[in-house]
């Protein structure tokens, strides 16, 4: 979700809003997530995350995000030394 959230942000710097409030900008942009996107920001909100306010619903988003990164930083953790497990016959 943070590589769709970057991307709409770009998106919003780059072409005008064509009038659409901010509410409703997220509003598209929530719309345009895949399912277990909107499913997890609804658990999140404790229900449905249209349901809060704009500002309530770019925190949560931004928190995921900021999960999502922390997520792929420790996925992508490789340990510099290896060792072998020893068992005994």
């Amino acid at each position: 979700m943070s590589e769709a959230l970057e991307r709409f942000h770009s998106f919003l710097l780059k072409t005008p809003t064509h009038g659409f409030s901010e509410p409703i900008q997220l509003n598209i942009f929530i719309d345009g997530l895949r399912l277990q996107s909107k499913q997890l920001l609804d658990a999140s909100a404790e229900g449905k995350i249209k349901l809060k306010i704009p500002e309530e619903e770019m925190e949560l988003i931004e928190n995921m995000v900021a999960s999502d990164h922390a997520i792929l930083h420790d996925r992508t953790h490789v340990p510099t030394k290896r060792s072998l497990l020893e068992l005994s016959s």
